[in-house]
């Protein structure tokens, strides 16, 4: 009988291709708990525009509801530059920033996807649908343990 070897099914290490160069992260507990720290900081942003918000802006001019979006999006790539610099060393989030053209939204896109992967610690899943997809079976998908 052979064993099952979950060390294979397991993902903690990351290499990610992100603005033409190789960056790795190791997903440990602390590394875990930070990701929770900033999504939790973007979201509270995000969600700080209220609809009150927005209908106390449009009595603003046009010149000071431009102001107040890109105070917001100022604090917002200030979050995610932060992230990047912490685990890919200092300068690399201002280095992704600059690549995508200066783009908060690409920038937080590319964290989404960081954090989408970190998100999944079981990658066997993964491995089950490469192998149904490349023999022409379909896969019914199994729960996956989280970060």
């Amino acid at each position: 009988m052979s064993a099952i070897n979950i060390d294979n099914q397991i993902q903690t290490k990351y290499n990610f291709t992100i603005a033409g160069k190789d960056r790795g992260m190791t997903f440990s507990d602390v590394e875990a708990l930070e990701l929770s720290k900033v999504e939790l900081r973007v979201t509270k942003l995000i969600d700080g525009i209220t609809d009150k918000e927005l209908k106390e802006l449009d009595h603003e001019t046009v010149d000071q509801q431009a102001a107040y979006l890109e105070k917001k999006y100022n604090e917002l790539r200030d979050i995610i530059i932060g992230y990047f610099d912490k685990h890919f060393g200092d300068g690399n989030g201002e280095e992704i920033y600059d690549f995508y053209n200066q783009s908060t939204r690409a920038l937080s896109t590319v964290f989404r996807k960081v954090a989408d992967y970190l998100d999944k610690v079981d990658v066997s899943q993964a491995k089950v649908n490469r192998y149904g997809r490349r023999h022409g079976k379909k896969v019914q998908p199994t729960l996956q343990a989280g970060a």
